[in-house]
C-alpha cells in the first residue's frame, strides 16, 4: 500500500507539498549548532543530534522490518515511519553539506552583491543609505554606519540547508513530480537571504551605541538562534502560500513497501560505500615517502623576533627570555636534524640543498628577489614549507611571507582575529567524527593568540578554521597595530582559517597565522608542540600524485549513488531506514580507516632524545596558569604560576599542563608539581599518586599557610607517613612539619622538605605565594636579587636537590 492511498491522519499534513513543517523541524537543530559556532544561543553538543538520530534510525528500522513482515501496518506507524526515516536521511545528508558551506563561509565571507540589492529596496522605503564597495551605509543617529554584508548577518548558511531540506523533502515525498516545489524553495531561499538582511538593516536603525566596542555584537540578533528560528518558519509559511497558489499537490506520495527484501542488502551495501568513499576524499591526503628530516629554521629574516639559536638559560631574563623559539628548536631536535640559519642568505646554494623542511616564521626583514626564487623552486623540487605569520602585518610580517607565495593564490590577510563572544583567545577543538589533517594528528585542543586569517585560495586546503570569530582591521597608528576591538557592523563573525596549505610543483606548503602559540613560554602548553611536529612530519615527505585513487574513489561513489536512486525508486521510503543505517557504517568505517591511514602514514619518527618532563597539576581555585601574554581576570597576583612553569623550560626540560589528577599520575613525568591543592581527593586519586612515587615518580607539593583551611596538601602527604599539623600561636599560624627531612637551610621565605618513598620521593615547599608572579615576578621583567634568588631557588630543587636531570645541552645546529 502506497501512502497516497490513505487518508492524512493528521490535518496539518494537507494542502502542503512539502508539509510546511517539516524542513522547518529538520533545520531547526542545525540554526541552534551554527549559532554556537557564531558566539550566540546555547550550546548543544554533537551527542545531542547523533543521539537522536540513531533513536529515529532504530525506531525506523523496527517499523520498516515490521511493514515488510505484514501485508499493512498501523496508520500511525507508517507516519512514525515516514517521519523517523526522513528526520535520519535528511538530518545526515544535511551534516555533509554543512561541511562544505562551512569550508565555504571561511573562505569567501562576504556577499558584496546583496549591498546594491538592500540598497535599492531601503531606499525605496525612505531609509537613507547608499552602497560603496560592497559595504552598505545607512543613517543612523550616531551617524553613518558602514555595514557588510556576510553569511551570518543575511542568515546565508541556515538557509541553504533549509532550502536542502524543502527540497529532499519534496524528492522523498513526490520524485519527479516535485521539481516546481524545489523551483519555489530556491526563489524562497534567495529571496529570504536578502529579506532577512534588509529587515535587520531596518533594525538596525533603531539600535543604541551601535558602534560601542561590546561583547556579544550589538547587531547579533540577526544570527541569534530564536530569531534565525522565527525567519526560518516565515519561509516555510511563503513556500506553502506559493504552493497552495499554484496548486501544487496536496498529497503525500512515496511507496511504503519494498518489492524485495534484496533491495535492503543493496541499499546498505550501497550507502556504506557511498557515505566511505566520501569521507575518504574529503580527508584523503597523499601520504608520500618519508624524507631524510633535515629542518631548517631561519633566524636571519627574523631579526630579533622569536629568535631560537640562543640557548635558554636560567640565567636569561626580560622579554625575548621566553619570548622566543628555542624551545621548539630543541623540541623539533628530538626527532629531526635541526640546522637554525642565523646568517647566511636563503639564496645560498648550500643552504636550501642540505633540507627538507624550511621554517619561515616571523620574517621582519624583507626577502630578496633571489631568496624567493630559491625558496620557490626548493618547494617546487619537493620541499616542505611552514609559514608562521602573526596579525596585521605586524612589523611587515604577512607582507614579507606573502611575497614568497604570491603565486599560490595563499595569502595572510592583514587582520587579527578575537572570540566573538567575549572577546578572549580564539580556541580549537578537534572534532570526533569528522576526518582530520596529518599536521593535526594528537592535537585535541589548541589557543590561538590573537592571530591574522588565512585565505587558502583557488587551490588552497583549509586545514584548520576557528569558530565564534570575529575579524577586526589593522590600526597601524596603535601601537599594536590593533583596529577598535568589540563589534562592528562591518566585522565578519564566525568560522575564520587560522591554518592552510596549498600545493607548489611537488612540494608543499603550510601558512600559519599566529607566532605567538609556539614562543617558549606557551609551547608545551594546548597542545602547541605537536601542532607544529606533526606539521613538520607532513611536509617531511615526497609527493606522489594519487589522482588514482581520487578517480577510483569518484568512480564508486557515482555508482552507489546510481544504486540507492534506483533502489529508492523501487521501494520509496521503506529502504530510508536501512539507507541511514549503511550511512552511519560507512562514516563510522571511512572515518576509522582514514584515521588508521593517518597514523600509519604520518607516524611521527622515533624520539631519540627525551628530557625531564615536568607536570603542573591544576589543583583548585588557587592556582592558575595563564599564558604569559593572556588576561587574569580577578585572580590575584599570588595564585598565578604561569613564570614558574617556564622554569623546568628554561632548564631545556618540558613543562606539562594538566587538569586530569589520574592522568597526571599516569603519564610519563619525571616529576609532578600541585600547587595550592584545594579540591577534595577520592582515595583512588590519593592512591594514584602513591603509586606513582612509589614507581620512581617525585610528587612536588607547594601551599602557603594563608591557604590552611582550604588545603587538601595534608591528604597528599599523610599517604607517605607524613604529618603535616597546624599551630594557632600569638603571632599566627604556622605549619609543623614531621616526618621529612628539610633541604638545607631556608632560602628567605622557602623553605622545603623531602621524603624517600618507594622507587621515588615527595617533596613539600612552604609560602608558594613566594614562586606566584607575586613572588618571581612576570616572564618579560627583570627579577631583582630576592625574586632571582627565589627563581634559582625552584631551580636548584628540580636539578640538584631532587636529581630529575641536568640543563639540556642544544641538539641543534647554527648555520653562520
Amino acid at each position: 500500500m502506497s501512502l497516497n492511498q490513505s487518508r492524512p491522519c493528521w490535518i496539518w499534513l494537507r494542502g502542503s507539498a512539502p508539509p510546511v513543517w517539516l524542513p522547518l523541524i529538520f533545520t531547526v537543530p542545525w540554526v541552534f549548532w551554527i549559532g554556537r559556532e557564531y558566539g550566540s544561543g546555547p550550546y548543544v553538543s554533537y551527542g545531542v543530534w547523533i543521539s537522536a538520530i540513531i533513536v529515529a534510525t532504530c525506531v525506523g528500522a523496527t517499523l520498516a522490518a515490521r511493514s515488510s513482515m505484514r501485508r499493512s501496518i498501523p496508520l500511525l506507524s507508517r507516519w512514525v515511519l515516514v517521519f523517523a526515516s526522513m528526520f535520519v536521511f535528511v538530518c545526515g545528508s544535511s551534516f555533509l553539506l554543512d561541511c562544505k558551506l562551512k569550508e565555504l563561509e571561511s573562505r569567501t565571507f562576504e556577499l558584496r552583491f546583496l549591498s546594491s540589492i538592500a540598497s535599492a529596496v531601503l531606499e525605496s522605503i525612505g531609509l537613507e543609505c547608499h552602497s560603496s564597495e560592497g559595504i552598505l551605509y545607512v543613517s543612523h543617529p550616531e551617524g553613518l554606519v558602514g555595514i557588510t554584508p556576510t553569511f551570518e548577518k543575511c542568515a546565508a548558511r541556515v538557509t541553504a540547508l533549509w532550502c536542502y531540506s524543502y527540497v529532499a523533502v519534496a524528492w522523498l515525498l513526490h520524485g519527479r513530480r516535485a521539481w516546481i516545489s524545489i523551483l519555489v524553495s530556491v526563489i524562497v531561499s534567495v529571496i529570504g537571504v536578502t529579506g532577512w538582511f534588509v529587515i535587520g538593516l531596518c533594525f538596525l536603525t533603531g539600535i543604541k551605541d551601535i558602534l560601542a566596542s561590546s561583547y556579544p555584537s550589538k547587531i547579533s540578533y540577526l544570527w541569534n538562534p530564536y530569531f534565525v528560528v522565527l525567519y526560518l518558519a516565515l519561509l516555510s509559511l511563503g513556500a506553502h502560500a506559493i504552493s497552495v497558489a499554484l496548486k501544487l499537490s496536496t498529497r503525500l506520495g512515496g511507496k511504503l513497501r519494498a518489492r524485495s527484501r534484496s533491495g535492503v542488502l543493496i541499499t546498505v551495501s550501497s550507502a556504506v560505500i557511498l557515505t566511505g568513499s566520501i569521507l575518504l576524499q574529503v580527508g584523503f591526503i597523499t601520504p608520500g615517502m618519508p624524507r631524510s628530516g633535515r629542518i631548517l629554521i631561519d633566524d636571519l629574516h627574523s631579526e630579533y623576533w622569536e629568535q631560537s639559536a640562543r640557548r635558554l638559560s636560567i640565567d636569561w631574563f626580560g622579554d625575548f627570555s621566553t619570548y622566543n623559539y628555542n624551545a621548539l628548536a630543541q623540541h623539533l631536535g628530538q626527532y629531526f636534524q635541526v640546522s637554525i640559519n642565523v646568517n647566511v642568505s636563503l639564496a645560498e646554494p648550500r643552504i636550501l640543498d642540505e633540507c627538507d623542511v624550511l621554517i619561515l616564521k616571523t620574517p621582519t626583514r624583507p626577502y630578496s628577489d633571489l631568496e624567493i626564487r630559491a625558496v620557490r623552486k626548493f618547494v617546487e623540487k619537493g620541499g616542505g614549507l611552514l609559514l608562521i605569520g602573526d596579525h596585521t602585518n605586524l612589523l611587515w610580517m604577512g607582507a614579507n611571507l606573502n611575497s614568497l607565495i604570491r603565486e599560490t593564490g595563499l595569502n595572510f590577510r592583514y587582520d587579527m582575529l578575537a572570540r566573538a563572544s567575549d572577546g578572549g583567545f580564539n580556541e580549537y577543538v578537534a572534532s570526533n567524527i569528522l576526518p582530520i589533517h596529518p599536521a593535526l594528528e594528537g592535537v585535541p585542543e589548541l589557543e590561538w593568540m590573537t592571530s591574522c586569517t588565512i585565505d587558502p585560495g583557488p587551490k588552497g586546503r583549509v586545514i584548520m578554521a576557528v569558530p565564534d570569530a570575529v575579524r577586526h582591521p589593522n590600526d597601524y597608528g596603535n601601537s599594536s597595530y590593533f583596529g577598535p576591538l568589540g563589534h562592528d557592523p562591518r566585522y565578519e563573525v564566525g568560522n575564520h582559517v587560522v591554518m592552510a596549505e596549498v600545493p607548489l610543483g611537488r612540494g608543499t606548503v603550510v601558512a600559519v597565522a599566529d607566532s605567538t602559540p609556539f614562543s617558549t613560554f606557551s609551547y608545551y602548553m594546548y597542545s602547541h608542540d605537536q601542532l607544529i611536529l606533526s606539521t613538520v612530519n607532513r611536509l617531511n615527505r615526497s609527493e606522489y600524485g594519487g589522482e588514482g585513487i581520487r578517480i577510483l574513489l569518484g568512480i564508486s561513489s557515482l555508482l552507489a549513488v546510481s544504486v540507492l536512486l534506483l533502489s529508492l525508486n523501487a521501494a520509496g521510503l521503506y529502504l530510508l531506514p536501512w539507507l541511514c543505517i549503511g550511512g552511519m557504517m560507512g562514516w563510522l568505517g571511512g572515518f576509522k580507516l582514514q584515521e588508521a591511514l593517518v597514523q600509519k602514514s604520518f607516524k611521527v619518527p622515533e624520539r631519540h632524545s627525551r628530557p625531564p618532563l615536568v607536570t603542573f597539576l591544576h589543583g583548585g581555585t588557587w592556582s592558575a596558569y595563564p599564558p604569559t601574554l593572556g588576561g587574569v581576570g580577578d585572580t590575584p597576583s599570588e595564585a598565578v604560576f604561569d613564570t614558574l612553569y617556564c622554569i623546568p623550560v628554561k632548564l631545556g626540560w618540558e613543562s606539562r599542563l594538566v587538569r586530569n589528577r589520574v592522568e597526571a599520575f599516569r603519564g610519563s613525568s619525571s616529576a609532578v608539581v600541585i600547587v595550592n591543592p584545594t579540591v577534595d581527593e577520592e582515595s583512588t586519586n590519593v592512591d594514584a599518586a602513591v603509586s606513582y612515587v612509589s614507581n620512581g615518580g617525585t610528587l612536588v607539593i607547594l601551599d602557603r599557610i594563608q591557604h590552611h583551611e582550604g588545603s587538601i596538601s595534608s591528604q597528599y602527604l599523610s599517604a607517605f607517613g607524613i604529618a603535616l599539623t597546624t599551630h594557632h600561636r600569638r603571632e599566627g599560624v604556622s605549619w609543623q612539619v614531621s616526618g621529612m627531612q628539610m633541604l638545607g637551610k631556608p632560602e628567605g621565605d622557602l623553605t622545603a622538605w623531602v621524603k624517600k618513598a618507594g622507587k621515588g620521593q615527595v617533596a613539600f615547599v612552604y609560602e608558594s605565594d613566594m614562586l606566584s608572579r607575586a613572588g618571581i615576578g612576570h616572564n618579560f621583567t627583570y627579577p631583582g636579587s630576592a625574586e632571582e634568588s627565589r627563581i634559582k631557588f625552584f631551580a636548584r630543587l628540580l636539578k640538584d636537590d631532587l636529581h630529575l636531570g641536568r640543563p639540556v645541552q642544544p641538539n641543534y645546529k647554527i648555520i653562520e
